[in-house]
């Protein structure tokens, strides 16, 4: 059955990898330097890239039944989305202002569970 998990999870990051390296290939020119510019500043990408992390996080948690990993994973969905909220607000009020309540949402209902599962 682990090896069944173990080819779930390289399965999908195999499958994420192709689907990245088929988008790269479509870009121009001009938006592959612009993406090899955003590529030099990490920190910016690592945040931008919080919610996806915290998908793939949560996909091996259920996996595996990891509770941890599915806790952290939620944790950094949520994280992710007020971030992108919070981008977007500067174009969209209303759209970045419910990705950041959603993502404030998604972040407080697997905290209250945390402390419920490790008080009990």
């Amino acid at each position: 059955m682990l090896i069944v998990q173990i080819g779930a999870v390289v399965l999908t990051l195999l499958i994420s990898y192709i689907v990245v390296k088929k988008e790269y290939n479509k870009l121009t020119s001009e938006e592959k330097n612009l993406v090899k510019e955003d590529l030099k500043n990490p920190s910016k990408v690592l945040f931008h890239l919080l919610g996806e992390i915290g998908y793939v996080l949560l996909f091996v948690g259920i996996i595996l039944s990891l509770q941890t990993v599915q806790f952290i994973a939620c944790l950094l969905m949520g994280l992710g989305w007020i971030i992108d909220g919070a981008e977007i607000w500067e174009t969209d009020h209303r759209i970045g202002l419910v990705l950041i309540l959603l993502g404030s949402t998604i972040i407080l209902i697997p905290s209250l569970l945390a402390v419920k599962f490790f008080l009990y």
